[in-house]
């Protein structure tokens, strides 16, 4: 848990911590039916703990050019 994380000093042993996939973000990319972005570039919960995320549409050859904005419900 993140409350359990303490500050080191600079050039100290940072700790060591452990992730876990909590919500699969590729059906929400498909759908919509259309192009699926290649990741999400921010996060957010919000005070009642409802997820939100947004995609980059990275403005490159071979992108659509998409933008997405969605919630992914209650975590």
């Amino acid at each position: 848990a993140v409350s359990d994380l303490n500050p080191v000093p600079i050039g100290g042993d940072p700790p060591i911590v452990s992730k876990r996939q909590v919500r699969d973000f590729l059906p929400y990319f498909k759908a919509t039916n259309g192009y699926v972005v290649g990741k999400v570039e921010g996060f957010a919960v919000d005070a009642s703990g409802v997820g939100y995320a947004v995609t980059d549409n990275d403005g490159v050859d071979g992108s659509s050019g998409e933008t997405l904005f969605f919630s992914v419900g209650r975590m």
